[in-house]
């Protein structure tokens, strides 16, 4: 057989392991920009360590945001603030989990592009815009007139699928200039430019 001797004790000193996880970055991104978030893990013996790149990034929400396997957060253009769900796992003996709620805060949308205005006769003026595709997207279009003499005024507002107005009750002999803002819920953007 085999026989062994040892003239000491000895003493197992074994590797502290990963107890816990934390997402660290911010809790709030602009609408259409991005943020990037790291992890640091906390060991048994109280020791830490920043995580560039856990096991897995998820997110919830992904309708509003993707995220890299680097833990960049990219979002898309919101007219209202979203909310979205950031899930990190490691794994280093065992797993660790760790989740940050983060909101996508809308931004005003863009100004509407290409406004024009054309006098149709009897009918009025027609004005028709185009809907700025950069922008955060529009819940409503606001038109305002101004005389050449007068005061601007708000004319009208539209829905977000409108392109276009019929101003009816523009004085024949008039010049008018006219120009439209997008609305969500952030607020109002800037005008276009006077057509």
């Amino acid at each position: 057989g085999f026989q062994a001797t040892f003239g000491k004790n000895l003493n197992f000193i074994l590797a502290p392991s990963v107890k816990s996880l934390a997402i660290n970055g911010e809790v709030s991104i602009a609408s259409g920009e991005s943020s990037t978030y790291t992890c640091t893990a906390t060991y048994t013996d109280g020791s830490i360590k920043l995580i560039t790149q856990p096991s897995a990034w998820t997110l919830t929400g992904g309708a509003y945001a993707s995220v890299s396997s680097s833990g960049c957060v990219s979002t898309v253009p919101v007219s209202a603030n979203q909310t979205i769900v950031l899930r990190a796992d490691y794994v280093e003996d065992v797993q660790v989990t760790d989740t940050k709620t983060i909101t996508i805060r809308a931004s005003k949308p863009s100004a509407p592009l290409a406004v024009t205005a054309k006098s149709e006769s009897e009918q009025g003026i027609s004005i028709s815009w185009s809907v700025n595709m950069a922008s955060a997207p529009a819940l409503a279009y606001r038109i305002y007139r101004k005389a050449a003499e007068g005061v601007q005024i708000l004319l009208a507002t539209m829905g977000p699928d409108a392109t276009g107005y019929m101003d009816r009750t523009a004085t024949p002999g008039v010049t008018y200039t006219y120009r439209i803002s997008a609305v969500n819920g952030a607020g109002e953007g800037p005008v276009s430019a006077a057509s």
